[in-house]
């Protein structure tokens, strides 16, 4: 009796532990990282600057958010356990997408299969805040993998083609973009897992 009395006072008169606090700052964080990942694409360097300061503002309120909830949203498994795991995730974008490197070779061949893939993080993005702000749009994560996968095969041609031990600082940036690349779309996925 008295488990069933504290198991419906627990449901019914405790205050709820609600995640709405979390969901529209990170819906917020996942459209300030889409708008940094758009103006990389085009190539914009002042406004790359410009908007990372708001991403980091937006990532930093996420977690503010999340550590000053007095009901976290750590439950071991389902929606609670993803809103936690996004904190990270979403610290874990930002840190990749400030650590781009000068774009001195941009002739690169294999480069536009790169642009494809960053074109599907920020898809991935948006639909991800849209999904925490309630919309039904799903990220399209199977667009997200085939690009990973294109990019990941541009780069194994562009080795190949090169002469082994042939000291190029070109290769050397090409492949340090692509691996950059790879990684935001691995964290994209994350991201938009959790959303889900």
């Amino acid at each position: 009796l008295a488990c069933g009395v504290a198991l419906s006072a627990a449901m019914l008169v405790w205050p709820s532990r609600g995640s709405s606090a979390l969901r529209e700052p990170a819906a917020r964080a996942c459209r300030s990282l889409r708008a940094l990942v758009a103006a990389e694409l085009d190539g914009d360097p002042s406004l790359v600057a410009e908007l990372a300061d708001t991403a980091r503002a937006d990532v930093a309120a996420v977690r503010w958010a999340f550590v000053s909830t007095p009901y976290r949203p750590t439950g071991a498994t389902g929606g609670t356990e993803a809103l936690a795991f996004l904190v990270d995730e979403l610290d874990w974008f930002l840190s990749i997408a400030l650590s781009r490197g000068a774009s001195k070779h941009a002739s690169e061949p294999s480069l536009e299969q790169n642009r494809t893939l960053l074109a599907a993080v920020a898809s991935t993005l948006n639909a991800s805040a849209g999904i925490l702000e309630g919309e039904d749009e799903r990220p399209d994560l199977d667009r997200l993998d085939a690009a990973r996968d294109g990019a990941a095969d541009a780069l194994a041609v562009e080795i190949a083609r090169r002469r082994l031990g042939e000291q190029d600082p070109a290769l050397a940036w090409h492949v340090e973009t692509s691996f950059r690349v790879r990684e935001l779309s691995l964290a994209a996925r994350e991201i938009g897992d959790h959303a889900m």
